[in-house]
């Protein structure tokens, strides 16, 4: 009799959760990858993954932690449970983050697994989306030296902050307005 063991189907439901994604098939792509997570081993601290998805939301989303904490659960618990106080429609936008949770905790639980064609094909659109990161990063450093010339007296002319290119770039993808920081870093509820 064939069997079919834990990791094989939570694969089969990752990779088709990714397929699904990349063909636009949102309400599929977010159902089997809760499904995925419910049927995989608990990490033991899921805690950090959890954080890095709505910390990931919240920079990509430009909106505060409760908009993020929103925007992580509410397409998949919206999927699940019916109710007259859920909205009639939701936003595709992040179909990404479920997919992508479902994806990292397989790679958790099964290190060694086997990468299907689909996983490749997320890898590589990850891979994709660290470019502008690491871009970001060469403009923040480009910046910090400018500053650091400016201090050392070479004055340069202004320096163009993260925060004004941030403002510049458009509205809060949560929905909400721009997340503000407070005089620590720190997202101020809005």
């Amino acid at each position: 009799m064939p069997t079919l063991s834990r990791q094989e189907a939570a694969a089969e439901m990752v990779d088709g959760a990714i397929g699904a994604w990349l063909a636009g098939k949102h309400a599929c792509a977010i159902t089997l990858a809760g499904a995925a997570e419910g049927g995989m081993p608990k990490i033991e601290d899921y805690r950090p993954a959890f954080e890095v998805a709505v910390a990931t939301v919240m920079k990509f989303g430009r909106c505060n932690r409760k908009e993020a904490i929103a925007v992580v659960n509410t397409g998949r618990d919206w999927l699940k449970h019916y109710g007259a106080d859920k909205p009639d429609q939701i936003s595709t936008e992040f179909t990404w983050a479920y997919v992508l949770r479902a994806y990292l905790h397989f790679m958790t639980v099964y290190p060694d697994a086997h990468q299907t064609e689909n996983m490749g094909a997320l890898r590589s659109k990850i891979d994709e989306g660290l470019e502008p990161v690491r871009a970001l990063g060469k403009a923040l450093t480009k910046s910090l030296r400018r500053f650091g010339e400016t201090v050392r007296g070479m004055q340069l002319g202004p320096i163009t902050t993260l925060a004004e290119g941030a403002e510049a770039s458009g509205a809060n993808a949560c929905g909400g307005k721009h997340a503000q920081l407070d005089d620590k870093g720190e997202h101020k509820n809005q």
